[in-house]
């Protein structure tokens, strides 16, 4: 029986990647969660990845490496010059799963994920809009000199 995250070392690679905040969610979603493409194991985010997923704290690793990166936070000032009421919506909107399950969707294919994958994809949006939040919350500040 084969089973495992998407890479073997999560997070991915500690890259970050999109010009927005909901850009840079869906991608740490596509770099930690298994695309779910079948039944079978080895072809989908399964729960021994899920376990796998909670045990090495994925969604607080990627936190780690967000918090200091100069994309993210760049994505945070677009956020931050967005007036209250809109700024509100996005975020809420950021915390959505980047796919349905295969139920919502009425089929199996790699349109949808398992349950357990859409946990993981919730696990990664809200540990990362919470971030977003609290540093929203406090004083902006210039950006490190993290690498990219």
């Amino acid at each position: 029986m084969l089973v495992g995250c998407a890479h073997s070392a999560p997070p991915a690679s500690g890259e970050v990647r999109g010009d927005n905040l909901r850009e840079i969610i869906e991608n740490q979603i596509r770099d930690n969660v298994r695309e779910s493409f079948g039944e079978l194991s080895g072809q989908n985010f399964s729960d021994a990845d899920l376990d796998r997923f909670t045990r090495d704290k994925v969604p607080e690793q990627i936190v780690a490496i967000l918090q200091t990166n100069n994309r993210f936070i760049a994505a945070l000032d677009k956020v931050r010059a967005m007036a209250p009421g809109d700024r509100e919506s996005y975020l809420k909107r950021c915390r959505l799963p980047l796919r349905k399950t295969w139920a919502e969707l009425g089929e199996i294919s790699p349109k949808g994920t398992t349950d357990a994958g859409r946990k993981a994809e919730l696990a990664i949006s809200n540990a990362i809009v919470d971030l977003a939040e609290k540093l929203l919350a406090s004083a902006p500040k210039p950006a490190p000199k993290a690498a990219v």
